[in-house]
């Protein structure tokens, strides 16, 4: 096991595109870091810069005491598992997870019992004497990490390994990779474009936008104080819903297009005072805009709404809105709910609303 580091991080290629600009980040020792972002934000490629599968450009990474810059991927002490098992078709189960250990030179004893071991904590070990076409897309995954977990490496490293199995097989291989990272409890850099992936999995998301690190954060607080609009927006399903506002005086409130003025309470309205005459924009998360029957614990405000859109989901309802001539999405769990085209006032949970610089994107402390 071993922290991975990386120091300014660049990789550009000739026809002059910048891929990852500059980027700084430490994993700890048995650290989970999950990357996530849309696609081209650069993940995949600092990933594999990590693996020693591309050149890096400028910069520093270090696996464990090693600065790594120049070792060809087999020096590195890593271990890989692609999107494609890239298994051996000709090959049992067995001898796939084996493979690597065979080229090292590793004792046969050795082999058989890493692999067994390794095996079992995968629940594959009555799979071994199978070929990859006799397996399903899951077990086919875990041959894929089996194969990865025997080396004992400093680092395991994925690449959106399950992007290639449906729906409810990814929610039941994410929880067995967190039991499989549970049990083995070796540093781990995981690449995803799905941001759920990233909030179960991770102890630290690191979310890239454009090749650069927009925030790093365990999940919670991600959700919580986003640290700009961006990240607001990404994570989270339904994402963060944002209106333009204007901070007024007299009492300090946000006033809306629409006329509708939302009065702070006194430790919030304190902090929003410097952003006086300011235009800022307002994010509320879904869960925290209610209908008039939702539960709200601490201070609120209210705003009116009319309804576009009704989505009952059984144990909750998506409201889809329109304030002035915004869209806002409204998540709760009620018994009863309006029409379209009912006017709602909707009730606003004030400490958990975010605002956001409407031209760098950056939090506003609030």
């Amino acid at each position: 096991m071993a922290k991975v580091t990386l120091d300014g991080v660049v990789k550009s290629y000739g026809n002059g595109m910048t891929a990852v600009h500059g980027i700084d980040l430490a994993v700890e020792d048995r650290e989970f870091v999950v990357l996530v972002g849309p696609s081209g934000c650069g993940k995949s490629t600092t990933l594999r810069m990590i693996a020693g599968l591309e050149d890096i450009t400028g910069g520093t990474i270090r696996i464990g005491d090693r600065v790594v810059n120049d070792l060809p991927a087999r020096q590195r002490d890593i271990s890989m598992v692609f999107q494609n098992y890239a298994l051996y078709p000709h090959l049992t189960v067995f001898d796939n997870m084996a493979f690597g250990l065979s080229l090292g030179k590793t004792p046969k004893s050795e082999i058989e019992t890493r692999v067994r071991a390794a095996a079992d904590t995968l629940g594959i070990g009555a799979l071994l004497e199978r070929k990859p076409k006799a397996l399903s897309g899951g077990q086919r995954q875990r041959v894929a990490m089996g194969r990865a977990i025997v080396r004992h490496p400093s680092a395991f490293l994925f690449d959106e390994p399950l992007s290639n199995l449906d729906a409810e097989l990814r929610t039941q291989m994410r929880s067995e990779i967190k039991r499989v990272h549970q049990r083995v409890d070796t540093t781990t850099i995981y690449v995803t474009h799905d941001q759920v992936e990233a909030m179960t999995l991770a102890d630290r998301v690191v979310v890239m936008r454009g090749g650069r690190i927009e925030q790093v954060a365990p999940p919670q607080e991600l959700y919580a104080k986003p640290a700009s609009r961006f990240v607001a927006g990404f994570i989270g399903s339904p994402g963060m819903n944002f209106l333009p506002a204007t901070v007024t005086t007299d009492p300090v409130a946000l006033t809306f297009e629409d006329g509708t003025r939302m009065v702070l309470p006194g430790d919030q309205a304190g902090r929003l005072a410097a952003f006086a005459g300011r235009t800022v924009t307002f994010g509320i998360r879904p869960e925290h805009l209610m209908p008039p029957d939702g539960v709200i614990r601490g201070p609120e405000a209210s705003i009116d709404a009319r309804v576009t859109l009704v989505e009952p989901l059984g144990g909750e309802v998506i409201l889809h809105l329109e304030v002035a001539g915004t869209e806002l999405v409204s998540r709760a769990a009620v018994d009863t709910w309006p029409s379209p085209g009912d006017i709602v006032r909707m009730r606003v949970a004030l400490d958990r609303l975010c605002l956001f610089d409407p031209e760098t994107g950056a939090a506003l402390p609030l």
